[in-house]
């Protein structure tokens, strides 16, 4: 299938494309934004549609689903995650973007979690090791951003092969990167894929607005980022 919205965004890669500005997407009713890109449309739950091409999510109770099970499309070495977003002032600690995550808050815990860090103002990026949690197997944290206006953010992951790297973008600028040659391999496992919480810690509830989510299969370059920035920048005043 076509992959429909900003013909100048990048799409080598691209494994799902949500876009609340484009019709072929969303119409503006029903329970389904649909990927552009074919592969996995997406349920939503409680967050309401704005006709300004975005969904509103209370923090409270609203969510997507992209899938019940990650492994096929997700369960990626490298990837790249990318919202453009409001997040509102009404958020707390631990408001979840996205989330690749197990059950339980145990063992093998997040193969994919991007949420604010201990302080809303932060970024926080994890993966595990080897069903491992500690700050030495796949956290990136602490990269402050700014919030209460629409923004690109981006997370990327990198594989070196003896390393991960993991970096943080807003408005196709990066604001933080972490090497770690301690990080290996993340541990993936059949689990649901969500936008706005996660399967194991419904207190970490977006909330604001979103209006485009997207992901690839491999780590965008900072020029990459900055093309997607580029393309979609006008939609949202900048």
């Amino acid at each position: 299938m076509a992959v429909h919205g900003n013909p100048n965004s990048v799409t080598s890669g691209l494994v799902l494309s949500l876009d609340a500005g484009d019709k072929n997407s969303y119409g503006g009713s029903g329970s389904t934004w649909y990927d552009l890109c074919g592969n996995n449309d997406t349920t939503i739950n409680g967050a309401t549609y704005n006709s300004d091409g975005y969904f509103v999510l209370d923090g409270t109770n609203d969510y997507f689903e992209v899938t019940d099970d990650g492994s096929s499309d997700f369960a990626k070495q490298t990837f790249s995650i990318e919202f453009w977003c409001y997040v509102g002032p009404t958020a707390g600690n631990y408001e979840i973007f996205w989330s690749y995550d197990y059950t339980a808050h145990s063992s093998p815990y997040y193969a994919q979690q991007w949420r604010t860090g201990n302080s809303d103002t932060t970024l926080y990026g994890g993966s595990n090791k080897d069903g491992v949690w500690d700050s030495s197997t796949g956290v990136h944290d602490g990269v402050s951003y700014t919030k209460e206006v629409w923004t690109h953010l981006v997370w990327t992951m990198g594989d070196g092969g003896s390393s991960k790297t993991s970096t943080f973008y807003q408005d196709g600028v990066s604001i933080g990167t972490e090497t770690n040659t301690s990080w290996n391999d993340i541990n993936y496992y059949t689990q649901e894929v969500i936008i706005g919480t996660s399967p194991n810690f419904f207190t970490g509830r977006y909330a604001g607005y979103i209006a485009s989510v997207r992901f690839y299969d491999r780590d965008l370059s900072l020029q990459e980022v900055k093309q997607n920035y580029n393309a979609g920048k006008e939609r949202f005043g900048f």
